[in-house]
């Protein structure tokens, strides 16, 4: 089975979450700021990895954040997901900068936790 890429199943979800109001590329930014930020929880991703991760993310005009990551259905969406990969979940979170690693679950209290480290961590402004 193929993992879903790194940011995937956030980013869908959350297009999802808001009725596509987020574009793709947006919902992906996010996506992949909060796989970046569960493999810090998860011990897996250094934490100036992550900070890398979201600078960059940030200076191309990206979001971070968006209050639907505080919206269950989120974390609910793994259910679906797993469901949808016929009953195993695949992901790819990060043990590093351009190394991936294959995740067969997600444990949601780190997951809580990375979400509430996206909600309190500074942006940058939006480009006019």
């Amino acid at each position: 089975m193929r993992p879903l890429d790194v940011g995937h199943w956030a980013a869908h979800k959350l297009e999802m979450l808001t009725d596509h109001a987020l574009r793709h590329g947006e919902a992906m930014a996010i996506g992949i700021a909060l796989d970046s930020a569960y493999s810090v929880q998860a011990g897996e991703l250094d934490e100036r990895h992550h900070q890398l991760i979201v600078d960059l993310l940030q200076r191309l005009h990206l979001p971070t954040w968006h209050e639907w990551l505080r919206d269950p259905a989120l974390v609910d969406g793994l259910a679906v997901f797993r469901e949808h990969l016929g009953g195993e979940l695949c992901l790819t979170m990060l043990r590093g900068l351009g190394a991936p690693i294959e995740v067969d679950s997600v444990d949601e209290k780190l997951l809580r936790r990375a979400i509430g480290r996206l909600d309190t961590a500074p942006t940058m402004p939006r480009a006019a």
